[in-house]
């Protein structure tokens, strides 16, 4: 008769030996883990293998053989071993807090507390009290047999209570994932007390563990996610405070002349450049998505003061009647610099500038337009780096995209398309 059971258990113990091996794979060829947190796991998932290994062992030794010391060397090599990864798994959390594990005094507990449950387990190979594999080769437990797992529960006990302290210092999914591995082996044994013959403690742990290897790789996403927006958002605030020297400068010099020409228009030319200069500042600071109505302003009082630098030669208009979306700051304002800067010949023919807003299906779009002298978008010249910062930066604080149209001779067109599910409602700005 065919032993459900029994099939049942090795297939199980199986297939965590084989989800534990791909793990360790993964991890070996992993480049973009951190070496501190790479190394926990290769030692984690190590020592994971080989407790899946000698419980696939144990369980053929024990019910294909006809030799009692296979099957107490296998069960010897699983107990250990699962003893062991409770001691990384305690370490890697304490670091995971902000905690130096070598020196943590929790960690010399849990250590003294997994010395005693190895000399329990060394002690057992050679009494009947705890465990005993029998002349017929089958597993029987003693009547001390709860001794061993005092030791085992005590440092999941300070595991629990450690992670439950010191969860502010954790992720969510981390928090969780941890939870996850303290639980497994409780879960195991209350599953195998309901339903005897199962062993589940060996599964369980390997999901738990890979729970807690994607929390690892989930943190480490987020946190270069957040470098990478960190990374652009200083190189747009450096471009733009690379370019204001001297644009500071022609604009106090047009001021110190319009005092004396036109008082009135000297005081609009204040007003506006101060505004300029408040949303600038204002704008840099920002993480998030701003409204669109505000990075509007903004590129209205810069471009109010460049018409008065270049009069006659600007002329700007706006067709803006879709205006209830977000955008990340200083996304628009480089733009229309950008076009000045690179748009603006004494020699030419004035430069026009557009900017146009529209809804579209699945979020909005932003168009600025110029009929300045254009340029390659073939080029690596300062028009097309400023445009790639501003790419990099829509898409990473709201999944947004960007496409330039541009030839030489024959002006530009910058589209912005800024997606909907990515422009949460905040203030009553949203649509």
């Amino acid at each position: 008769m065919v032993d459900i059971t029994l099939i049942f258990n090795i297939a199980l113990s199986l297939a965590s030996l084989t989800l534990m091996i791909t793990e360790f794979l993964v991890i070996i060829l992993a480049k973009d883990i951190y070496r501190s947190a790479k190394d926990y796991f290769l030692l984690i998932f190590s020592i994971l293998v080989l407790y899946s290994a000698s419980n696939f062992a144990g369980l053929l030794a024990e019910n294909f053989m006809d030799n009692p010391i296979y099957t107490q060397i296998f069960i010897f090599i699983e107990s250990a071993a699962a003893s062991v990864l409770m001691l990384l798994v305690s370490a890697y959390m304490l670091t995971s807090c902000g905690k130096d594990a070598s020196k943590s005094p929790l960690m010399i507990i849990i250590g003294i507390l997994w010395a005693i449950y190895m000399v329990i387990l060394i002690y057992t190979q050679f009494s009947t009290t705890i465990y005993y594999i029998s002349a017929d080769n089958a597993y029987h437990r003693g009547p001390y047999y709860p001794v061993l797992l005092v030791p085992l529960f005590l440092i999941l006990l300070i595991d629990l209570v450690t992670a439950v302290v010191l969860r502010k210092k954790l992720s969510k999914v981390r928090y969780l994932s941890f939870l996850a591995v303290i639980a497994a082996p409780v879960i195991a044994l209350v599953v195998q007390l309901l339903f005897y013959g199962l062993i589940l403690a060996v599964f369980t742990t390997a999901l738990a563990a890979t729970m807690l290897f994607l929390s690892a790789v989930s943190d480490q996403i987020s946190i270069y996610k957040k470098e990478r927006e960190d990374s652009v958002r200083k190189s747009a605030n450096i471009a733009v405070l690379q370019m204001r020297p001297h644009f500071i400068y022609n604009v106090l010099t047009s001021i110190y002349y319009l005092i004396g020409q036109d008082p009135e228009k000297a005081q609009q030319v204040i007003f506006d450049f101060t505004n300029y200069l408040r949303r600038n500042m204002t704008a840099m600071t920002q993480e998030k998505t701003i409204p669109f109505t505000e990075e509007l302003e903004h590129i209205k009082a810069y471009l109010a003061v460049e018409q008065v630098r270049f009069e006659n030669q600007l002329f700007v208009e706006y067709d803006t009647p879709h205006i209830l979306f977000r955008l990340p700051p200083l996304t628009l304002q480089p733009l229309v610099e950008n076009c000045v800067k690179h748009g603006i010949d004494p020699e030419a023919k004035p430069l026009h500038v557009l900017v146009k807003t529209k809804k579209v299906e699945g979020g909005s779009e932003v168009t600025v337009t110029d009929d300045g002298p254009g340029f390659s978008t073939e080029s690596k010249g300062t028009p097309r780096v400023a445009l790639a910062s501003i790419k990099q930066r829509l898409l990473l604080v709201c999944s947004g995209s960007l496409k330039i149209e541009s030839e030489p001779g024959k002006g530009t067109t910058v589209t912005l398309f800024i997606p909907d599910e990515k422009a949460p409602r905040e203030g009553g700005q949203g649509e």
